[in-house]
């Protein structure tokens, strides 16, 4: 009787989930391939996520392939592992399909697949088990934590690798070939890692990239009240970053930056979005760069769009841009200087000088738009206590200038987060700042800037920072600490030396050039020793 009142209650979540939508992704009937698309963390997260959105709608795309989604459900659902749009079993698909982003979120997949009777680990999984594949930006860094659970990791941009996938899947399927044989032949395949057969010594994998003018702006099929950012329309204006600052992977793993065309966007817009005007989101991570930018806002607001993006690169931040912002009737304004200081802003690749920082930060007390929101980073390459100094003090003029400057009352929110070397960045042989530093640093900056009036100061968690920093660093035997730390809810650093993990040095000691990093089976996008050159030179 329980479990028919939980199966029951599951289909009135997902039903009310269901009606909410405004979904132009038509479903096939007759198909030969079954995809279920996990995100895994919770609904409103997922549906807000460009990329998994994008995936969804390539999938069924492609003639004959019917994919559905699935996410991790709030208690007291939390234990189905079952599709929106059928109520099928995980286990009933003949792919398990992960958009991953976030490193931590690969206890989720644990979850995911657990609840959907799948065997966790890939060497206990038999030939009638679905292939579970992974794809998402978190791929392109390392894979490795991830490799003791997943069948194939697809690497790169899913416009043509998702096509390329499904053929060699049919191939395999139409021939009737074996688990493991199918696994060898994707394996052949440079932009696809397959952990079980691809030995470590095998060609360089490669990250696959497309000429977006080639395709049709990404953009969200799906648009619902209930996604992170309300009812909005996602679109992609750029991808890619031309900027290297030295620490941030999205100016090296998807090379230069790659721009859709105004026309295009236009079209997309138009023809995507429903009769009722909604708020578009524009997505890229160097928007400030995308030439058209200002004639786009003018056009959105000309047909009574309303328009917003996340950070916005400050020293591109004009008053022009903070006009139409303004005239979108957005309520937050972000930004991220980073650094306290100039001299760590030039090290880390964003020279924004002070000047130009506080003469954005007056243009936008001007406006009516009532919050601004920055990021700082702590624990850089080079950072000196003057740094730490620095962002108390660039924080104390911000607020001074939006005390005597403002149209209006204004809201100051600070974020505080430790730096997390990544890979493939000149920043990937720098250490990891010592727990006891990050947390003194952070006590030390709140308390000096507890006492402003309508500034907030935030961070994340530094135990979900010192994890992201494990699987970021790590290969396959912090994947296997991981899954037991998930399975008996134990501390995974009290894990790791059971695994031959020394945690201490793969967190806190500085790296030579000839560290042998677990992602170096990907081919770099720039090479190697020209990173290292950048890394020493600062």
């Amino acid at each position: 009787m329980k479990r028919k009142q939980s199966n029951w209650s599951f289909r009135q979540y997902v039903e009310s989930i269901l009606r909410d939508e405004k979904n132009s992704v038509e479903l096939q009937n007759g198909e030969d391939v079954r995809v279920a698309l996990a995100f895994p963390n919770y609904y409103p997260l997922g549906i807000s996520n460009l990329g998994y959105q994008t995936v969804y709608r390539l999938f069924n795309e492609i003639p004959g392939v019917r994919c559905e989604r699935i996410f991790v459900y709030e208690p007291p659902l939390g234990y189905f592992a079952r599709t929106l749009e059928s109520q099928r079993q995980l286990n009933e698909f003949d792919i398990v399909a992960f958009s991953l982003c976030y490193e931590v979120d690969a206890l989720n997949l644990f979850r995911i697949l657990e609840n959907g009777r799948i065997p966790l680990l890939t060497r206990d999984r038999e030939g009638n088990e679905p292939l579970v594949i992974v794809g998402g930006v978190i791929t392109f860094l390392n894979p490795l934590p991830l490799a003791p659970f997943v069948d194939v990791f697809l690497l790169g941009e899913g416009e043509e690798l998702i096509s390329s996938f499904v053929n060699v899947y049919r191939e395999c399927k139409s021939h009737g070939f074996s688990r493991h044989q199918c696994l060898s032949r994707l394996a052949a395949h440079e932009n696809f890692f397959v952990p079980s057969i691809s030995p470590k010594t095998h060609h360089k994998l490669k990250v696959h990239h497309v000429n977006v003018r080639a395709h049709r702006p990404a953009f969200s099929p799906i648009i619902t009240p209930r996604g992170h950012f309300g009812e909005m329309f996602l679109v992609e204006v750029g991808r890619g970053c031309s900027r290297r600052c030295r620490f941030c992977a999205a100016s090296y793993i998807f090379q230069t930056y790659r721009s859709n065309e105004i026309t295009s966007l236009k079209q997309t817009i138009q023809a995507q979005t429903p009769s009722e005007r909604i708020t578009i989101g524009l997505v890229g991570s160097a928007l400030a760069d995308y030439p058209a930018l200002p004639q786009l806002c003018r056009w959105l607001l000309q047909n009574n769009y309303r328009f917003s993006f996340s950070s916005f690169r400050l020293d591109k931040l004009t008053p022009e841009i903070l006009q139409y912002l303004e005239n979108s009737q957005i309520q937050t304004v972000t930004g991220a200087p980073e650094a306290g200081t100039e001299r760590l802003r030039r090290i880390i690749g964003k020279p924004l000088s002070d000047f130009q920082l506080y003469e954005v930060v007056e243009a936008f007390a001007a406006t009516r738009i009532p919050r601004l929101k920055l990021y700082f980073l702590i624990g850089l390459p080079s950072e000196e206590d003057a740094d730490i100094e620095g962002i108390i003090v660039t924080v104390k003029n911000i607020h001074r200038i939006l005390l005597t400057s403002g149209a209006t009352k204004k809201q100051l929110r600070v974020s505080i987060n430790a730096f997390i070397p990544k890979p493939f960045t000149p920043f990937q042989w720098a250490p990891m700042d010592m727990e006891k530093n990050i947390i003194r640093k952070r006590r030390y900056i709140e308390r000096e800037l507890r006492q402003l009036k309508e500034v907030t100061v935030a961070s994340k968690s530094l135990r979900g920072e010192l994890l992201q920093t494990l699987i970021t660093l790590g290969d396959e035997r912090v994947g296997l600490a991981l899954l037991e730390s998930y399975r008996y809810q134990k501390n995974i650093f009290k894990l790791l030396p059971g695994y031959g993990v020394d945690s201490g040095s793969l967190l806190y000691q500085p790296r030579e050039f000839e560290y042998p990093f677990p992602w170096d089976i990907i081919d770099y996008p720039i090479p190697k020793d020209k990173l290292w050159r950048d890394f020493v030179a600062v």
